[in-house]
């Protein structure tokens, strides 16, 4: 398969953005007719009502289907099914993406290699918790006996859970 950036839909959508680079987003705005089109809701998996305006965006509909057709070309639903079920999309490790897993309520399912995987992930997260709680309350001291004031968090592949247990 092409890569994005070798497919005749991305090269058409690289040529509508120097077009669209020209429109000032004060001027698209004032079309009520595209501020409209250009809000979307929907249902989530998590059952909560998503809502997207890309009017505040400086896009036209052209661009959006575009860009739709776009993910069309690259699979893009084929690939959110892959990822979402479990399926091993990691190429170099071999193995499932977990990030859905990981966002996931305590008592749902996420399947990968015949096994629910959630009793693992819900288990760090617990000690994630119990571990950040021990920090703050200053039930857990460093090295020197005094209380943690500073945390540094290293993380691997940009992952933003190792971040938001710290706020």
């Amino acid at each position: 398969m092409k890569k994005v950036w070798e497919t005749e839909e991305w090269k058409k959508l690289k040529e509508h953005v120097q077009y669209a680079k020209k429109l000032h987003l004060r001027e698209l705005l004032r079309d009520e007719t595209r501020n409209m089109e250009l809000c979307i809701s929907f249902d989530s998996m998590t059952k909560r009502n998503i809502f997207f305006d890309y009017s505040r965006q400086n896009v036209t509909h052209e661009t959006m289907q575009r860009l739709f057709e776009l993910a069309k070309t690259c699979r893009l639903n084929e690939k959110i099914k892959a990822l979402s079920s479990g399926e091993k999309i990691n190429a170099t490790e071999n193995r499932s993406v977990l990030h859905m897993a990981l966002r996931a309520k305590k008592g749902s399912t996420f399947t990968t290699d015949g096994k629910d995987v959630m009793i693992d992930v819900h288990s760090v997260l617990d000690r994630i918790a119990s571990f950040t709680e021990n920090v703050r309350t200053g039930k857990w001291l460093g090295a020197s006996g005094k209380v943690l004031t500073n945390v540094v968090s290293i993380g691997i592949g940009g992952s933003y859970l190792g971040p938001e247990f710290l706020a």
